[in-house]
């Protein structure tokens, strides 16, 4: 199970981006990363599913920010690879849940590129085999023709493997005062 931190933070998430306090295998919103935030539900506290679109125009935070870095918990080739996810709002009002859902989503929608696909293969030949298995499940879940998100290629979304449910983000403090959200990814079972 999951591990969530033992502190609070100075600033707020909002309640429908944060783990589970309860059961962070079950999550307040329910989204697979490969597919469109449209798609996203919110599980409500009587365990109802409900479209997640009406919380898009919260604030993400509390107090509001402009811009935020997301780190990946406990998928490191990820970060090696691309770095944190870097979302800020244009014309620097503050992040909605919104931007925060569609920023994570951009982020792993960008293909893969060769010279990527060179570092992976390098560091593990069984990470190419394990993001060529979730291309595989991903294309024939997609809502049109498979072929045609075959066709598209890999993209960074592949590099998590099953870990594709959203489980919530997280505030970290670094040690020079600075704060980043770390996004905490599920095992998606089923194909």
């Amino acid at each position: 199970m999951p591990q969530l931190p033992a502190h609070t933070s100075a600033i707020k998430v909002a309640p429908w981006l944060i783990p589970n306090p309860a059961n962070p295998n079950l999550p307040h919103t329910l989204w697979d990363l490969t597919q469109p935030p449209m798609l996203a539900k919110r599980l409500t506290g009587k365990h109802v599913v409900v479209d997640m679109k009406p919380e898009f125009n919260e604030d993400a935070t509390y107090p509001p920010v402009p811009k935020a870095h997301v780190s990946l918990t406990g998928v490191d080739l990820v970060h090696q690879l691309w770095g944190p996810i870097v979302i800020k709002n244009e014309g620097g009002n503050p992040l909605s849940v919104g931007d925060v859902i569609n920023g994570i989503y951009a982020f792993f929608q960008k293909p893969v590129l060769q010279r990527d696909m060179d570092k992976i293969k390098e560091y593990d030949e069984k990470n190419y085999d394990t993001m060529l298995e979730a291309m595989e499940k991903r294309c024939y879940r997609e809502p049109g023709l498979p072929g045609r998100a075959w066709k598209d290629g890999m993209k960074r979304v592949d590099a998590l493997g099953a870990y594709i449910s959203f489980g919530g983000l997280t505030v970290i403090e670094n040690d020079d005062d600075t704060w980043e959200f770390s996004l905490l990814v599920l095992n998606r079972s089923g194909p």
